[in-house]
């Protein structure tokens, strides 16, 4: 009876110990399972692809009503990970809140006429509110209250408890740069000109990419300096024999490098902050480069005749969009009105309203975002929803490019 026993203890170890093998090398995988609730069905697809930044992409079907979620892999890759589905039905509309195997919610999402909404953007505010309260009843979620203290810090009002604890936030002033964290306010980097417009600045990574102008009234630049954010230290980089001219324009970022174009000159410039090198990439000799999910040789000339973006978004055809960012696992869109969605990369067909406002200063950090309405900067995240930041009255009139977030891991 003890060798019977013994060999049963064995041979639940041997398969624990496979399954935790078989996880730990699995990078992707597709499942499809049923939650029953009385006489309802609900259908769930759960795919976990280390491709989205080790998430789970949930699919919930509740009457032909479909409900999208991203999901962070706290569960070693485990299957089956949705245990439960709140479901809260207003008129023809259902609003979900499922619960997980470590009986934590993931947040409530609408599905209205199958369009989908955040509870933020639902606007149906008595509803809301009577689900939210029956949710705190059951221990699901707890009271988040915004900080109302602000911070004069040299004319920037800071609400330093809302910012994240591990994002730092870059205000460009016309004399330098102000870095807020947490718990560090007003560490201002100086610029050696005064420039109200930051059309050729940029944050790549950790570094933040600033021209060294040659002479402050003409703005040509023949080196940029490389900014550690996280310790405020400066390397330049010479451009050796080439000279950028004041029409100068960022295409983009593409694999944590940034690319000029001078339509002057008609050159373009690849800056890398990482290896503190710069490269020629084009020219009216070897042609022009384009980036759009890869890369193509286009004429120079086309440069010139307009301000040519680099784009990765051809999945996103289909929308018509002002600003397009992604995250590991979504796009984020900035329609013509203002309303901001999700899109999930495995199901960009749908589209998920977060909130309405008319933003400018879009930044994605994660899956969190930072935005600029009148002279405040607002974050938003799906449990905290919209929090103030700061507030400068410089955000009114000059908008482009004010804003940039680093999320120090």
């Amino acid at each position: 009876m003890k060798r019977v026993f013994s060999l049963i203890i064995l041979l639940v170890v041997l398969f624990l110990g496979f399954e935790v093998i078989v996880n730990f090398f699995t990078k992707s995988y597709v499942n499809s399972y049923k939650i029953y609730n009385g006489d309802k069905t609900y259908e769930i697809e759960e795919r976990y692809d280390k491709k989205l930044g080790d998430k789970y992409d949930i699919k919930i079907t509740i009457d032909d009503r479909e409900f999208y979620y991203m999901v962070s892999n706290s569960f070693n890759k485990q299957r089956k990970i949705v245990k439960d589905i709140l479901v809260y039905p207003n008129g023809d509309d259902i609003c979900i809140y499922p619960i997980l195997k470590n009986n934590k919610g993931i947040y409530l999402e609408c599905n209205s006429n199958n369009v989908l909404y955040s509870s933020l953007a639902y606007g149906k505010k008595e509803f809301i509110n009577t689900v939210t309260e029956d949710l705190k009843s059951k221990n699901y979620i707890t009271d988040y209250t915004p900080s109302t203290v602000a911070t004069d810090n040299n004319g920037t009002k800071t609400y330093s408890d809302n910012i994240p604890e591990k994002d730092i936030v870059l205000l460009w002033k016309y004399k330098g740069i102000d870095k807020f964290t947490r718990n560090n306010y007003n560490l201002n980097y100086p610029l050696t000109f005064d420039k109200y417009e930051n059309n050729t600045g940029m944050l790549v990574g950790k570094y933040y990419i600033i021209p060294q102008y040659v002479r402050s009234n003409i703005l040509e630049f023949s080196g940029v300096n490389v900014i550690d954010v996280t310790t405020l230290k400066a390397e330049k980089i010479s451009l050796g024999e080439y000279t950028l001219s004041s029409d100068t324009y960022i295409n983009g970022v593409v694999d944590n490098k940034l690319y000029y174009t001078d339509p002057s000159n008609l050159i373009q410039i690849e800056i890398n902050p990482n290896s503190k090198k710069y490269r020629l990439i084009g020219s009216e000799k070897i042609g022009g480069q384009m980036y759009d999910g890869e890369w193509k040789d286009r004429n120079i000339y086309d440069f010139r005749n307009s301000k040519i973006k680099y784009t990765n978004f051809s999945e996103l055809s289909n929308y018509n969009y002002k600003e397009a960012k992604e995250s590991s696992s979504s796009y984020y869109i900035v329609d013509n009105n203002g309303n901001v969605y999700q899109i999930p990369k495995l199901h960009t067909d749908k589209k998920i309203l977060l909130f309405n406002n008319k933003l400018n200063n879009f930044n994605l950090v994660g899956d969190d975002i930072y935005f600029v309405n009148n002279d405040t900067l607002y974050y938003y995240n799906i449990d905290k929803g919209i929090v103030p930041i700061l507030v400068n009255k410089d955000l009114i009139y000059n908008t482009a490019n004010r804003i940039s977030v680093y999320r120090d891991l």
